[in-house]
This record gives C-alpha cells, sequence and structure tokens, in this order.
C-alpha cells in the first residue's frame, strides 16, 4: 500500500517464506528507502532460519515497521518479536537497534464499522470511530512501552476509495525517524 502497488502479496495463509527487498522512493526527495519485507512471525510453522533471517534483516534495518491489524486484540506473538529483537540487540551491544513504528491496518474494522469518512485524527479524537483508533493505540503501548517508538493507522484496503493514503501517515513518521535509525 505504501507503494501503492500489488508488490507483496498478503493472504490469510502465510505467503512470505523469505526476506523480499523493495525499494521505495521518499516523495519529493531523492532518497529512497529500502522495505524488507520478513515472513510472518506468528505461524506456527515457521522455520528457525526464517526466524533468524528476521533478525538479520532486523540488523540492517534503520526502521522497522511492526505491522498489525488493529481489529485483532490478540498481541502475544507482536510482543515475543519484539521481546526477541530487544534481547537480539542486548547480546550485540555494538549494533544500534532500529526504531521500531507500530503501522496498525484493518482500521475501517474498528467500531463504528459502518463510519468511513476519512481522513480520522486519532492523536486528538473526537469521532467515535477516533477514539476506537487511539484505544487500539494505547492498549499497544501499555504492551509494548517504550520498545513502539511510534504509531500509524492506515487503511491498506481497497473496498473504500479515499483520497487518504498510507503515505500521507506513515511517510511522516519515517522521515522523523530516519534520523534515530541512520544513527
Amino acid at each position: 500500500a505504501l507503494m501503492k502497488d500489488n508488490v507483496a502479496t498478503t493472504s490469510i495463509l502465510p505467503e512470505t517464506r523469505q526476506v523480499q527487498c523493495f525499494e521505495f522512493a521518499l516523495p519529493e526527495s531523492s532518497s529512497a528507502i529500502r522495505l524488507l519485507d520478513t515472513p510472518g512471525y506468528s505461524e506456527a510453522d515457521i522455520s528457525n532460519r526464517q526466524r533468524a533471517e528476521t533478525k538479520s534483516a532486523a540488523e540492517v534495518a534503520d526502521i522497522i515497521l511492526l505491522v498489525m491489524a488493529a481489529n485483532a486484540p490478540a498481541r502475544h506473538s507482536d510482543v515475543e518479536l519484539v521481546r526477541e529483537l530487544q534481547q537480539h540487540y542486548q547480546t550485540r551491544l555494538h549494533l544500534r537497534p532500529p526504531p521500531i513504528i507500530g503501522v496498525f491496518t484493518h482500521i475501517d474494522l474498528l467500531r463504528p464499522v459502518r463510519q468511513w469518512s476519512p481522513p480520522y485524527d486519532w492523536r486528538s479524537p473526537s469521532s467515535p470511530k477516533e477514539h476506537s483508533m487511539a484505544n487500539a493505540v494505547g492498549y499497544s503501548r501499555e504492551l509494548f512501552g517504550e520498545a513502539i517508538s511510534d504509531y500509524a493507522c492506515v487503511y491498506t484496503g481497497e473496498l473504500e476509495s479515499t483520497d487518504t493514503s498510507v503515505g500521507d501517515e506513515l511517510i511522516p513518521l519515517l522521515i522523523a525517524h530516519l534520523g534515530q535509525g541512520h544513527a
């Protein structure tokens, strides 16, 4: 959705089996970001090799985007992954962990489901949908604490037409955290 192209397939069943690399040119800039799509980590059949590939991708990452469905409150796998990454960096003191941005998808499925009139300002909520988005982020902040640097709430579906894109929410966060990531 960020690249406005169907480059990385998604499905209920696992799609990504190895790290895939995509280049994303930042709008109005000569800079580009390399996006690494890693295997899903909540599948029971993820191999040790895939887990190691995910950690290796994190080592070369300037920023990690932790993509989570906003309408699914189960976060055990997400918390475990972040904990594993923190432990990974604690044993490699020569590496600085990259900032992690939590990216909530499926915001259209938050209550009230039938309310859909973006853009939404979930950081200063006034509508019921914005409050639902803010609550999803708040719950995540309780679970992850300082491990997640920032959050974005995005719609990645194709059913609703909207002028608001993933880039409107995510690109400013990427730019804001890029300096820390490069450090």
